[in-house]
């Protein structure tokens, strides 16, 4: 084992979810979340809470965006990112999805019942609009840039942190979906940024051969290193896959498995002397609802690390519940900030999942909350 844990304390309480973290150009930890955990149920907005003592305590949330739309969820996930002149960038969605006008009836139970209740497939209805948020303050005030909306019959989903190349060239990644529709098109991307997030391109598809969450990360080397959720083809079920690109995006490789690494959402960072590590969540599970039929687990997110720049991956440590018989476990989106020192600060989507429950209730956003983990070399 290379690192350890050194502490666990509270981030936000509930509802807080889909967290992204980052440390400003003058040392202070921000970490901006939503209060829905999908774009539904209505009404999610975008929170930060900030930590001037090294991540130990925390402030009171503040709303930096809320949409005076009813209908409309803001939400971001594992995307902050401080750029080298101390620009904080903070992507996020702008989502309206629809409820169905034939919704299931009672029954289903659990998350499939709550999802039944919107319609996700109907892309006409639906609205998926990329924005980034910036901040010049080290947080303290922000401004909102449009990035890109969705194409036409499809829907374009946020996932990823900001990456800044040696080129001065920022990428901003998303994927796009489209229900039914050509599989040629269902592609992870990046929109790119040539002038520092003021403005940006369009959508830049990738040829993975499928869509999902995509992190990215410029290697040491200056080779791009993308890594995938849930490749096709591949057992087990959300095995990741990863493709490769040395032209600044323009091109990349073919995808191969990340063999042993399973799950959801990964952060990705290289340290100093080159060693590649990846925040899995929902690690080992090929479906959500295993957080809950796993008893014997008391935490899903997990940290690799790689020392052949992501080739092979070795299960390092996990991040621990705050104590030893909380329900409240750390199940998704882990998100990952160098401090100095060889330690890392890991913000992660803590699950209440109690003791009866088999999955998510209907009122589910109130049953997410943030916990903040120190790692240090072990």
């Amino acid at each position: 084992m290379d690192y350890r844990v050194e502490f666990n304390v509270s981030v936000a309480g509930s509802p807080a979810c889909m967290p992204a973290v980052t440390r400003s150009a003058v040392g202070g930890l921000i970490c901006a979340f939503s209060t829905r955990w999908e774009p539904f149920p209505r009404g999610g907005e975008l929170q930060v809470v900030r930590s001037g003592d090294g991540g130990w305590t925390w402030s009171g949330p503040e709303t930096i965006w809320r949409s005076p739309d009813p209908r409309v969820t803001i939400n971001t996930c594992v995307g902050m990112m401080t750029m080298r002149d101390g620009t904080i960038l903070l992507p996020a969605g702008y989502n309206i999805v629809p409820k169905r006008d034939d919704p299931p009836g009672p029954g289903g139970g659990g998350e499939a019942e709550v999802i039944g209740m919107y319609d996700l497939g109907d892309c006409a209805r639906n609205v998926r609009h990329v924005h980034c948020l910036r901040s010049g303050d080290h947080g303290q005030t922000w401004m909102n840039v449009s990035v890109g909306g969705a194409p036409e019959g499809g829907g374009m989903m946020r996932f990823g942190r900001v990456i800044e190349l040696r080129s001065g060239d920022l990428l901003l990644p998303a994927y796009t979906h489209f229900p039914g529709g050509d599989p040629r098109r269902q592609m992870s991307g990046f929109f790119r940024s040539r002038n520092g997030g003021w403005t940006w391109g369009p959508f830049e598809g990738i040829d993975a051969g499928w869509s999902s969450e995509m992190n990215l990360l410029e290697l040491r080397d200056g080779a791009l290193l993308a890594i995938l959720r849930g490749m096709p083809g591949v057992q087990p079920g959300r095995t990741f896959g990863m493709i490769r690109s040395t032209d600044g995006g323009e091109t990349w490789t073919k995808a191969r498995p990340t063999v042993g690494v399973q799950g959801k959402m990964p952060d990705l960072w290289e340290t100093p002397e080159g060693r590649v590590l990846m925040a899995v969540g929902c690690e080992g599970n090929a479906k959500g609802s295993e957080i809950y039929r796993k008893r014997d687990r008391r935490t899903f997110n997990v940290l690799f690390v790689s020392d052949d720049a992501g080739e092979t991956w070795r299960r390092d440590v996990e991040i621990p519940p705050m104590d030893d018989v909380t329900e409240a476990i750390p199940a998704d989106e882990p998100s990952m900030v160098p401090m100095g020192d060889g330690r890392y600060y890991v913000v992660s989507q803590v699950i209440d999942r109690g003791t009866g429950r088999a999955g998510h209730p209907v009122d589910w956003d109130f049953y997410f909350s943030l916990q903040g983990t120190m790692l240090g070399p072990a």
